[in-house]
């Protein structure tokens, strides 16, 4: 991990920035909102102001969420490095889908949720994060590069989170 860095090159000597991960976690903690302020207050939903204890009850199932997704894949996600799982954007997308399945099987018991989030990390793991990987064609945000046959993304920032969330979570059974 680096923290001088904002994403991730086929020459890097890391495989995922700090920067990725703090927002990653604040799109699992506070949703699209909290996401967006990296600096300054950060006020959760109900108008708290984010601090440690958010953190306290999703901390096992926000972990294993995303244990799961690294390790399913495994050296896949540290070995293609123009794969999307590497893209700072697609990362801080897991945030907000956790964040999403988090209050969607909120109704459900502890075991019950950690089950599901168990699940939906799984099915995540196994999509085909390469860049000329088929299933692609079916997200509107990514285009097609004619030069190499390869996906590319359309824009940047929020935008790209919002539509990785939203694709992710379709590929999983849910709607975001």
């Amino acid at each position: 991990m680096t923290d001088k860095s904002k994403k991730v090159t086929e020459n890097s000597d890391f495989i995922i920035t700090l920067n990725s991960l703090t927002r990653f976690v604040l799109g699992a903690v506070g949703g699209y909102n909290m996401q967006t302020k990296l600096k300054g207050v950060r006020e959760m939903n109900d108008g708290s102001i984010f601090n440690s204890s958010h953190t306290l009850e999703i901390e096992k199932d926000l972990l294993l969420f995303f244990n799961t997704w690294v390790d399913i894949q495994g050296d896949k996600f540290s070995n293609d490095r123009k794969g999307f799982q590497l893209v700072t954007t697609l990362i801080q997308a897991l945030g907000l889908v956790f964040h999403h399945i988090w209050h969607c099987c909120s109704n459900m018991s502890k075991t019950e949720r950690t089950h599901q989030i168990y699940i939906a990390a799984k099915k995540l793991a196994q999509i085909n994060y390469s860049r000329d990987a088929e299933h692609w064609k079916n997200c509107s945000f990514l285009t097609l590069n004619e030069d190499d046959l390869n996906y590319k993304v359309n824009s940047g920032g929020s935008t790209t989170r919002k539509h990785f969330a939203r694709y992710l979570c379709s590929k999983i059974g849910f709607n975001y």
